[in-house]
């Protein structure tokens, strides 16, 4: 989908092609939302994650320390225990998502939080790269 223009996409989500994948129902704000998504929010993430140890790959830990201190850590906690996702008797933080499931936290790093106001890198400019620098920082975080 990277390959194609903004108005190709668009006409493809709006039945122009397919009429079995026609989104006009969607506002066309939501409908270039996933004109966006498509065209530069699918990476592939063999690039960027370790299959086999769950580990950023090539990430350089302090840039990602230095933008996680700089975005992340208002609302996590310098360690990313601030808030806890899970329960009491199970707590989940940071260092639980990302180690756990580090395509999870990847998608959450370049996109936030659905429902919530969380900044995205991809609202912050950050690259990819910037992305998975947290990634692998946020990866050193205690669990």
């Amino acid at each position: 989908m990277s390959g194609k223009s903004r108005d190709e996409l668009t006409r493809i989500l709006k039945g122009g092609v397919d009429s079995a994948h026609d989104f006009s129902a969607m506002t066309d704000l939501h409908v270039g939302h996933l004109v966006d998504f498509l065209k530069y929010g699918m990476i592939d993430d063999s690039k960027y994650i370790d299959y086999s140890t769950k580990k950023a790959i090539g990430a350089d830990i302090d840039n990602g320390k230095r933008l996680f201190d700089t975005t992340c850590a208002a609302c996590h906690g310098a360690d990313g225990k601030m808030l806890n996702f899970g329960s009491e008797q199970e707590p989940e933080y940071v260092g639980d998502i990302v180690k756990g499931d580090p395509w999870e936290g990847q998608h959450k790093i370049r996109f936030g939080q659905p429902g919530t106001a969380m900044p995205s890198a991809v609202n912050n400019g950050w690259s990819i790269e910037d992305a998975v620098d947290v990634l692998g920082y946020a990866q050193t975080l205690p669990e």
